[in-house]
């Protein structure tokens, strides 16, 4: 009963939480945040995903990589650049951390790179996205983690807080590690 028992309280910490069918959304129109997302009970079996902008510019650093050698370069930088924030992890070594942005933003990303045969890149997502916050990972068909700490530890209004400026500067040091892993399929 994961949303039913975890939805609630990340909603109580300010995150805007909508029920979720392993990744995908359950509900019509759910950027627009319905008021159905707050029927714990309903969707209680779902995994939980948190919809990302919002009143706190909630945004989240995608580092969507499966060499580890570079998954853990670009996790360090996002750590120096951007600062440390909780850290969710589906498939390692692919990783995310979550922050809130000093703007309103928008999805950012580097270029798309052939690592070992299969894409890699890193995302900013951000307003009319969502992540899985808590649930089974649909390939892994394991718990998502939070190896640090948890989310519902941070008020959404409490998480690090980065500006455009500083995002820049994380995708272009990532788009580094990137070529120096791999060769680029697409800008």
């Amino acid at each position: 009963m994961r949303y039913q028992k975890h939805g609630h309280a990340l909603a109580e910490q300010g995150y805007d939480t909508t029920p979720l069918n392993g990744k995908v959304p359950v509900l019509k129109g759910w950027q627009n945040r319905p008021e159905a997302a707050k029927d714990f009970e309903k969707y209680a079996a779902c995994n939980i995903g948190i919809v990302l902008g919002g009143v706190h510019n909630i945004i989240a650093a995608d580092i969507d990589v499966r060499n580890a050698e570079a998954a853990a370069e670009i996790k360090a930088l996002a750590i120096d650049i951007l600062g440390a924030a909780p850290e969710r992890i589906g498939a390692a070594p692919k990783t995310m951390l979550i922050y809130r942005a000093a703007a309103a933003a928008t999805k950012r990303k580097t270029a798309v790179y052939d690592l070992d045969g299969q894409d890699a890149c890193v995302e900013i997502l951000a307003e009319g996205q969502q992540f899985v916050a808590s649930g089974i990972h649909p390939d892994t068909q394991r718990k998502y983690t939070w190896p640090q700490d948890s989310l519902m530890d941070y008020p959404a209004g409490e998480l690090p807080m980065v500006n455009s400026d500083d995002i820049s500067e994380f995708l272009a040091a990532a788009n580094t590690v990137l070529c120096n892993h791999g060769a680029i399929k697409s800008k």
